[in-house]
C-alpha cells in the first residue's frame, strides 16, 4: 500500500500501478509456467502504458463505428486513434530492449507460488501487513 501511494495521481498513474501490481502478483505464476519468461520492466511499462489503453480502444472503436457510415470519416479518426497506440508500442519495444529472465517452473512450482501470494495478499488484506504472527514454541 505504501509504495502505490507514493505513485503520482496525475493521469491516473497511482491507479494503473495498483491494477499493474495485482495484475502482475497474481498472473506471474501462469506466465513463468506456460512461458518461462519474465521481463524486469513489466510493472514500468504497465504503469506507463495502462492510463492510455482506454483512450486507445474508444478511439478505435468509435473509427470503426464511424467507418461504416462514411469510409473517410473512420479512416480519418484511425489515424488519430494510431497516435496513443503508437505510444503503447513505443514503450513496450523501448522497454522489451533490456531483455527478460528465463525461468522454468513446473506445474507444481506455479501453483504453490501462485498459493503462497494469494495467502500472502490475504494476510495483508486482513492485518493491513505481511508480519506473520510467530506460533508458540514447542518448547515453552
Amino acid at each position: 500500500r505504501t509504495l502505490i501511494r507514493k505513485l503520482p495521481k496525475i493521469w491516473e498513474i497511482r491507479k494503473a500501478g495498483a491494477a499493474s501490481v495485482a495484475a502482475l502478483l497474481f498472473t506471474t505464476p501462469l506466465l513463468l509456467y506456460y512461458t518461462g519468461i519474465l521481463g524486469p520492466f513489466v510493472l514500468v511499462a504497465n504503469i506507463l502504458v495502462v492510463p492510455m489503453i482506454p483512450a486507445t480502444m474508444a478511439l478505435g472503436f468509435l473509427a470503426v463505428i464511424l467507418d461504416f457510415f462514411w469510409h473517410p470519416l473512420g479512416l480519418g479518426l484511425s489515424f488519430v486513434a494510431r497516435v496513443p497506440l503508437e505510444y503503447i508500442v513505443r514503450i513496450t519495444e523501448g522497454l522489451a530492449q533490456f531483455g527478460a529472465f528465463r525461468i522454468q517452473l513446473s506445474f507444481l512450482s506455479a501453483l504453490v507460488l501462485f498459493c503462497a501470494i494469494a495467502l500472502a495478499m490475504r494476510q495483508w488484506k486482513h492485518q493491513g501487513s505481511l508480519s506473520f504472527k510467530k506460533f508458540p514454541s514447542p518448547h515453552s
